[in-house]
């Protein structure tokens, strides 16, 4: 988590947080000058403004959750952050409307971490291969980091990938049930 912890001193410019972010994570954020803001879907409380946010942003803040993770792409169709750090325990359940949108979004690169190991990274990345080249994703043992600047939407190829993800869940369930 360190290595995270030092990436995350070097960011400049908007950085969404999603998903519940350690303690060190946020007061580095807090730290940082250089990020002028920070918006956190974690806890309404804790998300920090450093300045202004677009309008529509500010609408769409519900108690509880900042952004909807479903509507994450139509929430920052605008004003696109430059970064993004997700704890992926969080998005388990949306992981595949949240891996398109977030490429999608992101003018610069994803960090991607597990707190609690429940979801295998290698499996998000795998994921993250459909929509980048292979050369932008870097693996540690802790994180990920995603390089969208290459990216190009296509959509065709996304509308694909969420059926192919949705048979795959009904599969992976179906078999579940049988097993137990």
């Amino acid at each position: 988590m360190r290595k995270l912890i030092y990436e995350i001193k070097d960011l400049k410019g908007f950085v969404l947080g999603v998903g519940y972010l350690k303690d060190k994570i946020l007061s580095e954020m807090n730290k940082n000058d250089y990020i002028e803001v920070s918006l956190l879907t974690n806890d309404i409380n804790s998300a920090v403004y450093k300045s202004a946010v677009d309008k529509k942003t500010r609408k769409k803040r519900k108690k509880g959750k900042s952004v909807y993770i479903k509507k994450i792409k139509k929430t920052f169709r605008k004003h696109r952050p430059d970064y993004i750090i997700c704890n992926v325990d969080d998005v388990e359940t949306y992981l595949k409307h949240f891996v398109k949108d977030s490429t999608y979004i992101t003018n610069q690169k994803i960090y991607i971490f597990s707190e609690e190991k429940k979801v295998d990274l290698d499996i998000v990345a795998s994921k993250y291969k459909r929509y980048v080249n292979e050369d932008a994703i870097t693996i540690n043992k802790e994180y990920i980091i995603v390089d969208t600047t290459n990216y190009s939407y296509n959509p065709f190829k996304n509308a694909w990938y969420i059926v192919v993800d949705s048979f795959t869940a009904i599969y992976d369930f179906i078999g579940n049930i049988l097993a137990s």
